[in-house]
C-alpha cells in the first residue's frame, strides 16, 4: 500500500467563508501617555506657572477698586407754606421730571462745591507700599493734616511723611506746590518760601510765608520706617474729580427714586462723600 508523503498533505480550513482573522492590540496607555501628553507637559506646566504669578503680580500691585452705591428718595419742590408749589403739579405730577431737576441739581458744580469746601476732601492720604500707593480716609489714616486757615496753604503740592517714633517723623516734599488762600482759593504771592524738610514733631505748627499747618498723630498703627503721602489738592481739581465718578439712575421706571453709585480706590472716602451729597443736597431743597 502507498502512503502518501506528509509533503503532499493538504490543510482542511474549517473555518467559515468570509471570516478574516485579524490582530488587534489592546489601548497602551503608557504609550499614549509618553507620545502625546508628556511631549507637551513642559508647556502645560510653564503656562500655569505663568498664569500663577501673572495674577499674582495682579493682585499685588494693582490698586483695588471699589464700588459704593446709596437710594434716595426725591421730593417735589415745595412751597413757603409747605404745600405743592401749583396746582398743575397735584393733577400733573410727573416723576420723571422731578427726576431730571434734582439730577441737574445732583450734579452741579455748586453743589458739590459746597461739599468739598466744608470738609476735607482736598486732603488725600496714601499708605506707600513696595510698588503701590493705596489710598486711605478718616480712621484708616494714622496721621491727620491740620492748617490754619489765616495763613497760606501750598495747594497742588505732596509730600512724604516717614514714621520715625510715637512722637516724631521725617517729612520730604515731592512737589512743593503753590501759595493759595484756603478761603478764597485764590494763588497768593508771597516772598522766599522754604519748605520744611528732615526730622519734625507730631502737634508742631510747621510754618513759613507760604505754609502753616501740623502733622497730628491719630489712631491706627504707623510702624516706624512706615510712609504716608499727602496730597494738597485745589477744591476745585477735587470736585472736578467727584463730579466724573458719580453716577445716577432712577431706581424703577416712572420712580422719583435715584440710584447714586460711584467706584474709585478709597471705601471709606467715597462712603463719606454720598452720605455729604444726599445732606446737602437735603438742605438746599
Amino acid at each position: 500500500m502507498n502512503i502518501p508523503s506528509a509533503e503532499g498533505t493538504t490543510e482542511v480550513n474549517n473555518k467559515p467563508s468570509g471570516f478574516r482573522e485579524e490582530t488587534q492590540e489592546g489601548f497602551d496607555i503608557k504609550k499614549f501617555l509618553f507620545s502625546h501628553v508628556l511631549s507637551v507637559l513642559p508647556f502645560i506646566v510653564l503656562s500655569a506657572l505663568v498664569g500663577i504669578f501673572s495674577a499674582f503680580l495682579v493682585n499685588r500691585y494693582t490698586r483695588p477698586v471699589y464700588s459704593v452705591e446709596a437710594s434716595m428718595l426725591l421730593q417735589e419742590e415745595k412751597n413757603q407754606d409747605g404745600g405743592v408749589a401749583n396746582l398743575q403739579s397735584i393733577f400733573f405730577s410727573d416723576n420723571r421730571l422731578v427726576f431730571e431737576n434734582s439730577i441737574l441739581m445732583l450734579k452741579s458744580y455748586a453743589l458739590n462745591e459746597k461739599i468739598v469746601a466744608n470738609s476735607d476732601f482736598n486732603v488725600s492720604y496714601f499708605s506707600v507700599g513696595r510698588a503701590v500707593s493705596n489710598e486711605i480716609y478718616g480712621e484708616e489714616s494714622p496721621i491727620h493734616i491740620e492748617f490754619d486757615t489765616a495763613s497760606p496753604q501750598p495747594l497742588n503740592s505732596n509730600f512724604i511723611i516717614e514714621s520715625k517714633s510715637d512722637d516724631e517723623f521725617n517729612i520730604f516734599f515731592e512737589n512743593s506746590g503753590i501759595a493759595h488762600n484756603l478761603n478764597t482759593q485764590e494763588a497768593v504771592k508771597v516772598s522766599k518760601c522754604s519748605m520744611p524738610t528732615g526730622a519734625k514733631k507730631y502737634g508742631d505748627w510747621l510754618q513759613s510765608s507760604c505754609y502753616k499747618f501740623r502733622i497730628v498723630r491719630v489712631n491706627g498703627s504707623f510702624s516706624v520706617g512706615s510712609k504716608i503721602r499727602v496730597i494738597i489738592s485745589k477744591n476745585s481739581d477735587v470736585v472736578k474729580a467727584f463730579q466724573s465718578k458719580l453716577i445716577f439712575e432712577p431706581l424703577s421706571k416712572g420712580s422719583a427714586g435715584v440710584r447714586i453709585a460711584m467706584q474709585g480706590n478709597s471705601k471709606a472716602k467715597m462712603i463719606a462723600y454720598i452720605n455729604k451729597l444726599q445732606d446737602v443736597f437735603m438742605e438746599a431743597g
